[in-house]
């Protein structure tokens, strides 16, 4: 007994502080309404001591299933759990609530307890990154994107994918559950502004691989944009991030402004505006200017620098949502790679990567094979995804634009002018929902796509 006292003294060590620990175990206690507010701010692995974590999960567990936290109820959860002599039995669980200097200041102490336990995580991640530095194997791109990976995720307050027990998983999933019951239109995920398509899908969803192709021409990225947008121009405004690796950022700022606004591309290339359309332009120009959408036109782009960039992105504004990355072929990975094959399946999969580490979905535009157009209908299929059958098993979601009468609408030529183009969004996979295809069409004059119905 007198050993399990002694390493519960209160004395600070290190990066612990145990008073701390027990005067946030003491105000649950002494007050069980404000167990609530602690939880938000400090979780089981927060304390330094094993026995003050056991503690606080039992109280967890206690509150969950709304029963009364006390002396008595404590014990007898922990005697359930036989970790009630390893905490220091009921003689240490009746000290607790004795040891709370000002019962009011609770949250603060919860506060020093999280202070200290991001600490000692930032000097365990440090003591990591001095291992990395002290191999003289490996790249030093992979490694300093390893030592950065591990900065981030404790900036973000996340843990690596530790084995966890199911009861530290089950509220956030019945959370997710209780968000999809109440979702009055059905959709869980982000919107993407097509009606059709997000039932389809129940919008987008954190750490997906969606997956948009079509042959050079039919208008990926004009779909692509017309997501993104839809996504930062919303009420409640949630950030995009677009990284165009074929068109520099001013001619892709031109035609979001001509998509948004609705006014012919051609036109306003040759600054043959109406009045009404530059009315109508300058008017989009404002709200674009204050939408949380962000480019990236750099060539070349490595998934090392897309991770670091997004990185960078996710912690200056956290309300990053969506990232665009057009295309995908255009991705290169550094140092020397055995085939074009292999490095297009590394770059999908550490797409896939990312989603899942930052919590976002990725839509990665991708060209598909010439194969397609030596069928008669020339409408795709998921083995004629361009270099890598890697990237149809690293999505989540796999969507083709499919036009019979491919005309110009998206290269370097002069944009077709043309009334309604009606085009097939096939949705050829989804990992946790049905396939089919939806009817859109193509409005080129505005790089801009609709669902069919609403055109008709």
């Amino acid at each position: 007994m007198d050993n399990i006292l002694d390493i519960r003294t209160g004395a600070r060590r290190g990066h612990e502080d145990l008073a701390a620990e027990r005067a946030v175990l003491g105000a649950v206690l002494a007050d069980n309404s404000i167990f609530a507010s602690l939880a938000e701010v400090v979780s089981t692995d927060d304390f330094a001591s094993p026995a003050h974590a056991q503690i606080f999960a039992a109280m967890i567990k206690l509150d969950g299933s709304s029963r009364q936290v006390d002396h008595l109820t404590l014990a007898e959860e922990l005697k359930v759990l036989g970790q009630l002599a390893a905490v220091g039995g009921p003689a240490y669980l009746m000290s607790l609530d004795q040891v709370v200097p000002v019962p009011g200041n609770a949250i603060q102490y919860a506060k020093i307890v999280k202070d200290q336990a991001i600490r000692r995580r930032l000097a365990g991640v440090g003591r990591e990154i001095q291992e990395l530095a002290s191999q003289e194997t490996g790249e030093l791109d992979v490694l300093l994107d390893e030592a950065e990976r591990k900065v981030f995720l404790l900036a973000e307050k996340k843990r690596e994918g530790d084995l966890r027990p199911v009861s530290e998983l089950m509220e956030h999933t019945l959370d997710l559950l209780d968000k999809m019951k109440t979702a009055t239109t059905g959709i869980t995920g982000l919107s993407t502004g097509y009606v059709d398509l997000d039932n389809q899908l129940t919008g987008l969803h954190p750490g997906e691989l969606i997956i948009l192709a079509a042959r050079p021409g039919v208008g990926k990225t004009s779909f692509a944009m017309n997501i993104a947008t839809h996504v930062a121009l919303q009420e409640e405004a949630r950030a995009a991030a677009i990284f165009s690796l074929e068109m520099p950022a001013d001619q892709l700022l031109m035609r979001l402004l001509a998509s948004c606004a609705r006014v012919d591309m051609k036109k306003l290339r040759g600054g043959r505006l109406t009045p009404h359309d530059e009315e109508k332009f300058q008017e989009m120009a404002g709200k674009l200017y204050n939408a949380p959408l962000y480019i990236d036109d750099s060539g070349g782009l490595s998934p090392f620098d897309l991770r670091a960039k997004a990185r960078r992105l996710k912690q200056r504004d956290p309300r990053l949502s969506l990232i665009i990355i057009d295309y995908l072929q255009l991705m290169h990975q550094k140092g020397k790679v055995e085939s074009r094959q292999l490095e297009i399946s590394e770059i999908s999969r550490s797409l896939k990567q990312l989603s899942k580490e930052l919590e976002v979905p990725i839509i990665a535009l991708s060209q598909l094979s010439r194969k397609v157009e030596e069928r008669k209908d020339g409408k795709p299929m998921l083995s004629d995804l361009r270099e890598s059958g890697a990237i149809e098993q690293d999505a989540d979601v796999v969507m083709f634009i499919h036009r019979e009468n491919q005309g110009e609408g998206e290269g370097g030529g002069e944009v077709r002018t043309s009334s309604a183009i009606p085009v097939q969004l096939v949705i050829a996979k989804q990992r946790n929902g049905p396939i089919g295809d939806i009817d859109l069409v193509f409005l080129a004059e505005y790089t801009r796509f609709e669902s069919r119905a609403r055109v008709e």
